[in-house]
């Protein structure tokens, strides 16, 4: 994954046949599937893998009640996250609910 990470941000920063708009939204898309592919290891995997592991060396997960609201949590902050950092996309919604 970090291998293809540095290959993207190689190729956009040296690709000479794309527009600077393009070269803006392609940057913006790549920020948004990064933040996308953090939110769920954050409010899922982790999480459950606390709830797995945790009991296997002893410990007490009765005080981790946060756990399940913590994955709840990650529908609204992944549709979120791409609402605050693709313009393009927050614009045409602003207009869709503003009218």
């Amino acid at each position: 994954m970090v291998y293809c990470t540095v290959s993207i941000l190689r190729y956009l920063s040296q690709a000479k046949a794309i527009s600077l708009r393009t070269r803006r939204l392609q940057y913006a898309l790549f920020r948004t599937l990064t933040v996308q592919t953090i939110v769920p290891v954050v409010f899922l995997h982790a999480n459950c893998g606390v709830t797995i592991l945790l009991p296997l060396f002893g410990v007490d997960i009765s005080m981790f009640d946060w756990i399940s609201v913590a994955c709840s949590c990650f529908p609204p902050f992944d549709a979120l996250a791409t609402i605050l950092l693709m313009r393009d996309y927050r614009q045409t919604v602003c207009s869709m609910i503003l009218c």
